[in-house]
This record gives C-alpha cells, sequence and structure tokens, in this order.
C-alpha cells in the first residue's frame, strides 16, 4: 500500500479529524440546523449600501468640503437629469413645462424640480442674457416682418398667412425677400416634415435669431431631487419609472417630436445595478454549469461532490452572517465576496477529497483515509488560509472604505473557510458512507514528464518571459473614470457622455461654498487658470447693460403685434389652404428670384399634402386643421415672451426665483460659485489637470469632478499599499511557519513571475486596471500563494512525484473552477464586470502556468543541488 505523504495520523489535525468523525452525526446535524438559521439572519439583518460616497473614509479633506457643500447646499444631492430634445426649441420648451408641473404634483417620490435653462423666468428674462448685438439683430428682424407677423398674430391660419404674404407688395420698403424667403423655407420644411409623418411644427425661432436652432437650444434639462432609499433596493428606480410615466401621459414621445432621456448620478447607478445583477445572475447560472462539470471530473464522485458542495454552503453562508454582524451593510464593492469566496473556498474541499480519493482507491479503509486525507493537507490548508487572509485583511487599514470592508469580510471568510473544511467535510464524508470510486491517474503524469525533461529550457523561458514582461508592467495603469465600468449601450451613459462632449453643457463642475467676499476675491485668478473655461454665480443672473437692451426692446412696442385673444371664425382650413396657394402661385410669378424659388417649393409641397388627403370631407378638414395649427400654433408664446420682456422690469437679486437662489444660496447664507472646465472631459488626464488646477487656488472647493478624480486617487493609493503590504506579510508568514527563506522564495517567485505576466499581457490587450477588475488581485494572490505551498509542502514528502500526487489534480481543477466561476464574466454587459472576468482568466492562466510547470522545474532544480 503506497502513501502520498509521510505525515502521521496522530499529528494535530489527525486527531482532530479522529475526533470529529467520532461526533460526525452531531456535527453534521448542528451545520445544517446552523446553516437555515444563520441565512434567515443574514437576510434580516446584511443590506446594501447602493450610496457610492460613502465607499471612501469621511476624515480626508475633500470629503469634509463635499459634506460641507452638501449639507450647504442639498437641493443638488442626488439628482435625477432628464433630458429633453425635440425639433424646435418651442417643442422642447414646452414639453419640459408640462413634465416639470407633472412631477411636482408627486410630492410623494420628489422633493423638488428645477427646470436648469428654462422656466417663467428664462421665459420673462431670457432675451436679456444675449448680447447687445444680438438684441439689436432681432429687433431688426422683427420690424421687418412685423406685416406678416401682424397678419398672423390677428389670424393664425393659411388664409392669414396669405393675408401677410400680400403685405410685401403693398409695403415693399419694409419687407426684405431675403427675411420672406427664409420665412416660407420654414413653412416649406415644416410641410415636408408632415409629408413624412414628422411633427411639423414651426421652428419660429430660426425666424427671430436670423439662424437654424442649434442642437443645444432643441434641448432642456430637468435636475429632479427623488426620494431615495440605499437599503435593499435600487434607489431611484421608482422615480425613474414614475417620470417615464408622467412623460407618457403628458405626450412627450417620439411620435409627437419629443425624445426624453434620463442621467445623472441616479439613474447612472440605478442601471449600473440592474446591469451587474443582470449579468451577475446570468454568470451565476453558467459558472454552476461549468463547475459542476469540472468537480465531477475531479472528483468522480456524486458523495464527494455533495460533501464538497455542503462544505462550500456553510462556509458562505456562515461568512455571510459574520459580514451581517461585523459590518451591517454591504458595498457596492463589497457585494463581491460571496464570488471570491466561491472561487477560494472549494479548492481547499478539492485538495482534502482528492487526497481522500487517492487512500480510498488505495484501498485505505475510509475512515483512514479521512484521517490522512486531513492530517496530510491540514498544514498547507491552514498556511494558506492564513497568507489568503492576510491579503485581504492588508486592504483595511486604507482610507477606501468600499475596499477595506471586503477585506474584512473575506479575509474572516478565509479563516472560516478552512476551519469549515476540516470540521463539516470530515462528518460529511464520514455521513454519507459509499462504494469507493472508480480509479483514475495519480496527479498529471503527462505533465511531469514534460517538465522532467526540459526544467533548463522552462526556467530558461520563464526567466526571457518575466524579463521582457517588465517593461510592458511597468507602463499598467489606473482607469479612475467610474464611467468606463458601466455598460456603455446604458441610456444613462451615452446621454451622459453626450453631454461630455457638448462644449456648453458640461455635466462635471467643481462648486466653491464660501462667503460673498472671498468668491469675489477668488474669482480673477480662478479664471485666469487655463483649465478653466468660466464660472457662474447667483450675480450671473443679473443680465449685463439691461437698460440699452430694455430701451432696444421697448422701441418695438408700435410695430410688433400682440397674440389676440380672441380670433375670428376660420370657415374652414381647406378654403384658407387654397388662398395660400393661390397667393404663392401668384408669388411665384412676382417675387424676387429668392422668394420665387421658395414659393415654388412650399407651393408643390402643400399641393403634394393635399393630394393625400382623405376622401371624408371632414377627415380631410380635421387633417388640414392640424396642420395649421401645427404650423402657427407656435407663434403665440413667441410673441408672449417677447412682450413680456418688453413690459418687464430690470432684473434684481430679487427677481431671481427662491428655486434658482437655493442652488447658489446656502442655508446659512454662503454663496455658491460653479467652475467650468475648459478640456475634454472625456479625457481622465484633463479632468485630473483642472480638479488639481482650481484646487491650487480654492484647496476647499468640491462637487462632482473633485470627487471622482479624488476617489480615484484614494483607490490606486488603497490598492498599491495594500498589494504591498499583502506581499510583505505573505512573505512573512511563509518564513515564520516553514522557518525555512528557500521554501518562501519558492512559492513566491513563481507567483511574481505570474504577477508580472498577468499585468504585462493586460497592458498589451490595453485593459487598465479599474475599481472592479483590482478586486481580483486578492484572489490571485490568495490563489497563488495557496498552490505553491500545497506543492512545496507535497514535495517535501517525495519531490520527484509533485506533479504525480493528487495534490497537482487539486491544484489544476481548483484554478478550473475558478476560471469556469469568473471567465463567463468577460462576457457582461458591465464593463466593470466584464474587465474583472478578463483580468481573473488571463491571471489564473498565468499562476497555473507558474504553479504548475515553473514551480515544479524550481523544485527539481533543488532536489538536484541537494544530492
Amino acid at each position: 500500500m503506497s502513501h502520498e505523504s509521510g505525515r502521521g495520523v496522530d499529528s494535530l489535525f489527525g486527531v482532530w479529524a479522529r475526533a470529529v468523525r467520532r461526533r460526525h452525526r452531531a456535527i453534521l446535524g448542528l451545520t445544517l440546523a446552523a446553516v437555515p438559521l444563520a441565512l434567515f439572519f443574514t437576510v434580516r439583518s446584511l443590506g446594501v449600501d447602493t450610496d457610492t460616497s460613502n465607499m471612501v473614509a469621511d476624515d480626508l479633506e475633500w470629503r469634509r468640503s463635499e459634506r460641507a457643500l452638501r449639507d450647504a447646499f442639498p437641493d443638488l444631492d442626488a439628482e435625477l437629469i432628464v433630458v429633453i430634445e425635440a425639433h424646435t426649441p418651442g417643442v422642447a420648451d414646452r414639453a419640459a413645462a408640462r413634465l416639470a408641473s407633472e412631477l411636482r404634483r408627486d410630492t410623494a417620490r420628489f422633493d423638488a424640480v428645477y427646470r436648469l435653462d428654462g422656466g417663467p423666468f428664462f421665459d420673462r428674462y431670457g432675451l436679456l442674457f444675449r448680447s447687445t448685438a444680438r438684441i439689436d439683430s432681432l429687433a431688426t428682424r422683427i420690424e421687418t416682418a412685423a406685416p406678416v407677423l401682424a397678419a398672423l398674430a390677428e389670424r393664425p391660419t393659411f388664409a392669414g398667412l396669405a393675408s401677410g404674404l400680400r403685405t410685401l407688395d403693398a409695403d415693399p420698403d419694409r419687407a426684405s425677400p431675403g427675411d420672406a424667403a427664409a420665412f416660407l423655407g420654414l413653412l416649406a420644411g415644416s410641410t415636408l416634415a408632415a409629408l413624412e409623418n414628422r411633427p411639423s411644427d414651426v421652428p419660429w425661432s430660426a425666424l427671430f435669431d436670423g439662424r437654424p436652432p442649434t442642437p443645444r437650444e432643441r434641448r432642456q434639462t430637468l435636475a429632479i431631487r427623488p426620494r431615495l432609499g440605499f437599503s435593499n433596493e435600487v434607489p431611484g428606480k421608482a422615480a425613474m419609472e414614475a417620470v417615464r410615466l408622467a412623460a407618457a401621459s403628458a405626450g412627450l414621445i417620439e411620435r409627437h417630436g419629443v425624445s426624453l432621456w434620463l442621467t445623472g448620478s441616479v439613474a447612472v447607478e440605478a442601471e449600473e445595478l440592474d446591469t451587474a445583477v443582470a449579468d451577475v445572475s446570468q454568470a451565476g447560472l453558467l459558472a454552476a454549469a461549468f463547475v459542476a462539470v469540472i468537480l465531477f471530473l475531479a472528483l468522480r464522485s456524486v458523495r464527494l461532490i455533495g460533501a464538497s458542495l455542503l462544505t462550500l454552503t456553510a462556509g458562505l453562508v456562515f461568512t455571510s452572517a459574520f459580514a451581517a454582524a461585523a459590518i451591517g451593510e454591504l458595498n457596492l464593492i463589497s457585494v463581491a465576496f460571496a464570488v471570491l469566496y466561491v472561487g477560494l473556498g472549494i479548492d481547499y474541499a478539492l485538495h482534502v477529497c482528492l487526497r481522500y480519493r487517492r487512500y480510498v482507491a488505495d484501498d485505505v479503509p475510509g475512515d483512514e483515509a479521512i484521517d490522512r486525507a486531513v492530517a496530510e493537507v491540514g498544514p498547507s490548508l491552514g498556511l494558506s488560509a492564513l497568507t489568503t487572509a492576510a491579503c485581504f485583511y492588508a486592504f483595511v487599514p486604507t482610507d477606501f472604505t468600499g475596499v477595506a470592508e471586503l477585506g474584512i469580510i473575506g479575509g474572516t471568510g478565509m479563516l472560516i473557510s478552512f476551519l469549515v473544511t476540516i470540521t463539516v467535510l470530515p462528518a460529511a464524508l464520514t455521513t454519507l458512507r459509499s462504494a469507493a470510486p472508480p480509479p483514475f491517474p495519480r496527479g498529471l503524469p503527462w505533465l511531469a514528464g514534460i517538465v522532467s525533461r526540459r526544467r533548463p529550457w522552462i526556467l530558461c523561458l520563464a526567466a526571457a518571459a518575466t524579463l521582457v514582461a517588465i517593461p510592458l508592467a511597468s507602463g499598467a495603469t489606473f482607469d479612475d473614470d467610474p464611467m468606463n465600468l458601466r455598460d456603455p449601450d446604458a441610456e444613462s451613459v451615452v446621454i451622459y457622455r453626450r453631454l461630455l462632449a457638448d462644449s456648453i453643457a458640461k455635466p462635471i463642475t467643481i462648486s466653491l461654498s464660501s462667503t460673498p467676499e472671498r468668491l469675489e476675491a477668488l474669482v480673477p485668478s480662478i479664471e485666469a487658470l487655463s483649465e478653466v473655461q468660466g464660472t457662474r454665480r447667483l450675480g450671473d443672473f443679473i443680465p449685463s447693460d439691461q437698460a440699452a437692451k430694455l430701451a432696444r426692446l421697448r422701441a418695438l412696442e408700435p410695430v410688433l403685434p400682440r397674440p389676440h385673444e380672441a380670433r375670428p371664425f376660420e370657415a374652414s382650413a381647406l378654403e384658407g389652404l387654397a388662398t395660400l396657394r393661390a397667393e404663392l402661385t401668384r408669388l411665384r410669378w412676382r417675387g424676387t428670384s429668392d422668394v420665387r424659388t421658395v414659393a415654388t417649393q412650399l407651393d408643390r409641397l402643400l399641393g403634394a399634402w393635399s393630394r393625400r388627403a382623405p376622401d371624408d370631407d371632414q377627415a380631410a378638414a380635421r387633417r388640414a386643421r392640424a396642420l395649421e395649427a401645427s404650423m402657427f400654433g407656435g407663434l403665440d408664446p413667441h410673441l408672449r415672451r417677447l412682450w413680456g420682456t418688453i413690459e418687464a422690469d430690470p432684473v434684481t437679486i430679487w427677481s431671481v426665483p427662491a428655486d434658482i437662489r437655493r442652488r447658489w444660496v446656502g442655508r446659512s447664507g454662503q454663496r455658491r460659485l460653479e467652475i467650468t472646465p475648459r478640456g475634454e472631459l472625456l479625457d481622465v488626464g484633463s479632468l485630473r489637470d483642472f480638479v488639481d488646477a482650481v484646487r491650487s487656488v480654492a484647496p476647499d472647493a468640491a462637487g462632482d469632478a473633485v470627487t471622482q478624480v479624488e476617489t480615484g486617487r484614494v483607490a490606486a493609493r488603497a490598492f498599491r499599499d495594500a498589494l504591498a503590504t499583502a506581499g510583505v506579510v505573505t512573505l512573512l508568514l511563509l518564513l515564520l511557519v516553514t522557518r525555512s527563506p528557500k521554501t518562501a522564495v519558492l512559492v513566491v517567485g513563481p507567483l511574481a513571475a505570474a504577477a508580472i505576466w498577468t499585468v504585462a499581457l493586460t497592458t498589451g490587450l490595453s485593459m487598465p486596471f479599474n475599481f472592479a477588475n483590482v478586486i481580483a488581485l486578492p484572489l490571485l494572490i490568495g490563489i497563488g500563494v495557496d498552490n505553491g505551498i500545497h506543492m512545496v509542502d507535497q514535495s517535501r514528502s517525495k519531490p520527484e512525484r509533485a506533479l504525480a500526487s493528487s495534490t497537482s489534480r487539486a491544484v489544476l481543477f481548483a484554478s478550473l473552477t475558478t476560471i469556469a466561476s469568473f471567465g463567463n464574466l468577460a462576457f457582461a454587459r458591465h464593463t466593470g464586470t466584464a474587465t474583472m472576468g478578463r483580468l481573473l482568466t488571463i491571471g489564473m492562466s498565468c499562476v497555473l502556468l507558474g504553479t504548475l510547470v515553473v514551480l515544479p522545474a524550481l523544485l527539481a532544480v533543488r532536489r538536484g543541488a541537494s544530492r
């Protein structure tokens, strides 16, 4: 009878195994009773905190500034941004007004609704924020178009337009052919849209501005502050659904020419959670299937598979209960502990089961096989648990709370896994007795032969690959932009990036809260920075040069028509359309060349539209009336806004509405300064330069830009320090337990090489580290150290058979289960999850190569040197 190790069963772990076997029914009964209780406690007690602001330590300077800003201006916190776009500015403005009115009535879900670039204040005073030159140009165009505008103001119909066009001949001094052509062109565009079944409202702002509306002018933005809860739910999801329902009830749909999107921190985080949960659920099902297949290939025994899964489940549930008791709430990083636990916890069970299976195949009695397996594997499992726990605990002292909590849970989970493996697993194996499984090959003899014959080449190639990889690995970067982790096709992310690319609408800014005197003193220094595009404060809501602008607008009173509240009844829109086409025919022969061209085009389009009229006269009349209303119905709001500005008093600080003032004047009277970046915000480097430049002038600056940049720095520093600490602590533990520097180097050397290969490959594949995939590093370090410990421990008894033992098979299949568990995450929609899956697949492949190829070659060299 051959045995793989000379360790006796009288060791501490052997004694423990015998004690467990003698009480196997009690232990298994207690476990089966404790698991449901622990699971019930976990479900009742363990929450999920999805507020990303809680993932960084509170005592950092920039965090204090951030809290002070939130306390002073609570209306800026946790906003849901609604972006509305339409084919004309007027349609977008009316859509935003309707939606804002609907949402303000829903006080159960929304604390506040703000129109960032519209509303009564801007309706009344918006013109005064234009330059004096633009005001003068607008006034000139109104004076030129006054006859046509007067006719349409009195009768906004086809017949009224025909009457207005006749004034082009009656008063040639005031009628500009160029303006007439442009006006008719707008009507032609509206008619073409109607022919193509698109919204056909006339963009009257183009007539007044003398140019087509820009995309920015066709967009309106609402900032909504929903009522949120951050525990055991997706915060903001109910608010997002309420916004979409309100938009639908208000008729804000694509068919009516209105597009609506949701973005902002609330929408981004809600969609991220939904995507991540869907990805993990799908990956979990695939992983379960793959792991089941690999466990069957590794163990070839339903009994052993059942015992392993029971052990894994018990350890995971007990670790979850610990997290509920010690932490209380998981964050968006520590929620990954279950995935990490499965990847590491199954390894321990595999090592025990494969060693036990080997003894049973050698006709060792079942009870003795259990004792020997635990006695021989126990010490290496214990050391592996300590080193892996140390890797996790290294994150605890960092300022990155999100990963520090993961360190507490993960480190303790490894110790729990070890205790459960050497307790529950032997009890389960004793209870679930069955016939001996069929024999299978010892270890990996085919690989052992290759390593034995080619070890000089293997070590030379490994050294060369490491030397080549070092320069490439040194170029590794950390992507601290959280938006790069999200699903790039998610609505909130697409709109966020569209706003980032907009030269005006900057969704990322810096805010500075201070006294009015200090802000005024800082503004010149801040605006002088090359990284700053501009600043905005409450005073910017008071237009400059108001007297001159109002005087020029008030000069329009004699010629600007007023909207008519009561209008004469029009007998038929069809009759009015015929009258208009007759007037257009006259212009085709008597107008200027520009007017003739556009009048001909408009007449042909109206003719084509008329030929599509239904046979039913009433239906045809309703259709004509609908086109008439869409073409001329938007004129009244423009005229009302013009008259509202003309009759308004100059703007003062007290003219600014309270909802706007609350965003610029804090609870204690402090003022807010908003600073806008000049650089391309899609470039993280530009954003970092912007933050550094502003904080060099105002160290207490806060806001989204500061939070993003500084959180990235905290995370990068935390991971760098923790990994360095983990490396040192792991090496010290190896030296302390093995009392052999050579053994420690043998374990760490191939792992270090595998780490360099992994980083080099990720750099070559343009896959930077980020908040999500860097979580995989403790797993890779833990598995690498565990594998090395097991292989070195096995080589002590029979060095020449390290690859021909059950240990090598356990290392191989444990690594394959990890790859199977996480590899399918590489295809997730959530970019962060996908990069974690890719990094784990690459890293595990490198670790496996180092453990099963490079390390055995080193062991063979050491064996040869010791002879």
